[in-house]
C-alpha cells in the first residue's frame, strides 16, 4: 500500500501523537489550602468520557485510512 494523500495521513499521525503525548502531560486543575488536584491533559480533553475518546480514536483511524485511499 502506498500513501496517496499525504495530508490526511500526516494529520492522522499528528493527531494520534497528540493524543498519546497528552496522556503524559500533567496539569493542576484545582488547588486549595491543603490539596492539589492533578489531571492529565488527555483526561481534560476527553472529559473522562470513554465515548469521546473512542470518537477521537475513530477520527485518527479515518484520517490514516483516507491517507491510503486513491486520490484524484
Amino acid at each position: 500500500m502506498r500513501i496517496k494523500r499525504r495530508i490526511y495521513f500526516g494529520a492522522g499521525i499528528l493527531f494520534g501523537l497528540f493524543l498519546i503525548g497528552s496522556y503524559f502531560i500533567k496539569i493542576n486543575t484545582e488547588s486549595g489550602g491543603n490539596y492539589v488536584v492533578r489531571d492529565s491533559l488527555l483526561g481534560i480533553i476527553i472529559f473522562h468520557n470513554v465515548f469521546i475518546l473512542l470518537l477521537y480514536i475513530l477520527i485518527f483511524v479515518v484520517l490514516i485510512v483516507n491517507g491510503f485511499k486513491r486520490g484524484k
